[in-house]
């Protein structure tokens, strides 16, 4: 049956190499009919080794070239069903994973690894995430304080996740290949992190080059920082990526603690 051919436009880079895609079914360790969500599955050879492991795949897949192929390749299995649209845009409660658990096994499009990771941050998440991205990004998410790799998705995720990189890929694994290296990286929830913590971040690594008390005090000026820094001991001059994650939970308790207080003393006025 002949595939439709790797689009530029999709950013399409088809994994091809077995002794990879046994590796990751080996880590994965699926049980029969669990339920594994599958992004962009493409020409389906990861499908194919999902289904064979007892996996029951939901395939998010955006390209409508796949869909008639895809239908054809694993219709005769109730284990497979497919879902067409962007897995960025789609509500995965519609997509029939509402009230199970489930876990996300794929091979990404790299440009939209940020949004999916900002994805899990939200309900229904995923168990347990196993993602083929870009080997650079991987390191960032686990850059740790001082660090230039270091960013607010870096902080956000390390908190929200326990994060391993399984292994790394080169790029003749894929046609075509890309022009880095990959990675395959598992992320392990650890607990839900409030949505404000997460725009925090975003707001204070958002002029990376500027001074963090500079930051924040353009963000956020209803609270005294210089008090707040000499409290925590954070000196004035640290720039975002400097802090480790205990001290940027301590800030975001102190501006949610400034927050209350400011909101008591309004409703007393």
């Amino acid at each position: 049956m002949m595939r439709p051919r790797p689009d530029r436009h999709w950013g399409q880079h088809f994994l091809n190499d077995q002794t990879v895609i046994e590796s990751i079914i080996a880590f994965a360790d699926i049980t029969l009919n669990e339920v594994v969500l599958e992004i962009g599955p493409g020409p389906g050879v990861l499908t194919d080794a999902l289904l064979a492991a007892g996996a029951q795949v939901i395939a998010i897949e955006r390209d409508p070239r796949f869909e008639v192929p895809l239908h054809q390749s694993f219709d005769a299995t109730d284990r497979f069903t497919l879902v067409r649209g962007d897995a960025i845009r789609v509500d995965w409660v519609d997509s029939g994973l509402i009230d199970k658990q489930f876990r996300v096994i794929a091979n990404i499009p790299y440009s939209i690894t940020t949004p999916l990771l900002e994805k899990f941050l939200t309900s229904p998440a995923p168990t347990q995430a196993i993602l083929m991205i870009q080997d650079d990004v991987a390191r960032r998410l686990l850059a740790g304080p001082a660090s230039s790799d270091r960013g607010a998705l870096s902080v956000i995720m390390q908190e929200s996740f326990s994060i391993k990189i399984i292994r790394t890929v080169p790029s003749s694994a894929f046609t075509p290949p890309p022009k880095v290296q990959s990675a395959v990286v598992m992320f392990l929830p650890k607990y839900r992190v409030p949505v404000e913590f997460g725009q925090f971040l975003k707001n204070c690594f958002r002029h990376r080059r500027k001074f963090l008390l500079s930051n924040l005090k353009i963000a956020y000026q209803a609270a005294d920082w210089p008090s707040i820094f000499t409290k925590e001991h954070i000196q004035s001059t640290v720039r975002p990526q400097d802090l480790s994650n205990e001290q940027w939970r301590s800030l975001f308790f102190c501006l949610e603690s400034t927050r209350r207080t400011n909101s008591v003393r309004a409703r007393t006025v």
